[in-house]
């Protein structure tokens, strides 16, 4: 099973909004170049004067088109930016806390993302990851506690005259004792 850290869905997203802020510049000067496409006249006296009488106005009107295309270009990034960057910082922020927490040993926690944040799958994988962690744990602690009794039960039947049974409790003990250094020793460090 391959690790799906991001949703499919955002990379759409992010393909479409990188298009559309990428048009904006093309788009502009386009609009630019069929306004200002005037003829200057036939002579070069006559093309120079419409040049000095244009240089005002030109330069006013490129401010009015290229101003507007600029603050939509860099408010649509500056949004889009601050939504992604919590989208993805917003659930860094809880696997910190919920790798905190099983580090301290509480594993009775699951981890939540919301519905629209972008490493959604992620939360799946440590969820199952911690309830494979929980499982392996409760094996082990089951494990140990029944070495405690055997161990207990060896101590009274030591005490007691019947090695026979004492032989039997201590193989058993053993069986037990391989099996939980078996599920320790899967347990990589």
């Amino acid at each position: 099973m391959a690790l799906k850290i991001l949703e499919r869905h955002f990379k759409k997203k992010a393909i479409v909004i990188s298009a559309i802020l990428m048009t904006v510049l093309p788009s502009s000067t386009i609009l630019y170049y069929s306004y200002a496409d005037r003829s200057l006249g036939t002579t070069y006296a006559q093309k120079i004067r419409s040049i000095t009488l244009l240089l005002p106005d030109t330069l006013k009107d490129s401010l009015l088109i290229f101003i507007p295309f600029t603050l939509v270009a860099v408010l649509s990034i500056t949004l889009a930016s601050i939504l992604f960057t919590h989208r993805i910082a917003g659930p860094l922020v809880r696997v910190n806390f919920f790798l905190r927490k099983i580090r301290s040993g509480d594993t009775d926690i699951t981890l939540k993302f919301r519905n629209r944040d972008v490493v959604k799958p992620l939360a799946d994988s440590l969820n199952l990851l911690n309830s494979a962690y929980r499982q392996r744990q409760s094996l082990i602690l089951s494990a140990v506690r029944e070495l405690e009794e055997d161990t207990a039960a060896l101590q009274s039947l030591l005490t007691g005259s019947d090695k026979a049974a004492f032989e039997t409790m201590r193989k058993k003990a053993l069986v037990k004792a391989s099996e939980a250094y078996k599920l320790i020793s899967e347990i990589k460090t």
